[in-house]
């Protein structure tokens, strides 16, 4: 059968074909582009499968080792001894360490005392009673010396603190 084609009807095809092959050129770039993608996400899952086989082989060292660190004990019943004996020796050298309590009238040095009770005894002789005395309380500043009738502070004697 022969068929009979007009020349607009040639150009429309012609045109028609053009649009595909463009379209065609326009559908392969685009399936490089997502070649490319799915290439680059294959070698980030293997990449990320190599690092989780190596952190899965850290944690294991890791806990192989923790294990056998609770398995020994902290400390070893020689050294659990010798720590005793230093604690003890250094108990001994702190209750050792000389002190003497100073007594002081409106911040000038009044008297020198061995005990916190000779010293408010001192004072009371002096004037205020004995049940006036309060302690310092730790981490609080002190009243400026000139307007506390008497305080009495500890000094460790021979540069010791």
């Amino acid at each position: 059968m022969i068929r009979m084609v007009t020349t607009r009807r040639l150009r429309a095809i012609e045109a028609a074909a053009a649009t595909e092959r463009e379209r065609t050129v326009e559908v392969r770039e685009h399936h490089a582009l997502r070649e490319a993608e799915v290439e680059e996400l294959v070698a980030e899952i293997r990449q990320a499968e190599a690092d989780r086989e190596d952190l899965a082989a850290r944690l294991a060292v890791v806990e192989a080792e923790r294990d056998e660190a609770r398995a020994q004990p902290l400390l070893t019943h020689e050294d659990q001894v010798a720590l005793r004996a230093l604690l003890r020796q250094a108990r001994r050298q702190a209750r050792k360490v000389p002190h003497v309590f100073v007594l002081y009238q409106r911040g000038r040095l009044h008297s020198l005392h061995a005990t916190v009770e000779s010293a408010e005894a001192a004072a009371e002789a002096e004037g205020p009673p004995h049940s006036g005395w309060t302690p310092h309380t730790p981490g609080e500043p002190l009243s400026p010396a000139a307007e506390v009738a008497w305080r009495i502070c500890p000094m460790a004697l021979g540069g010791a603190q």
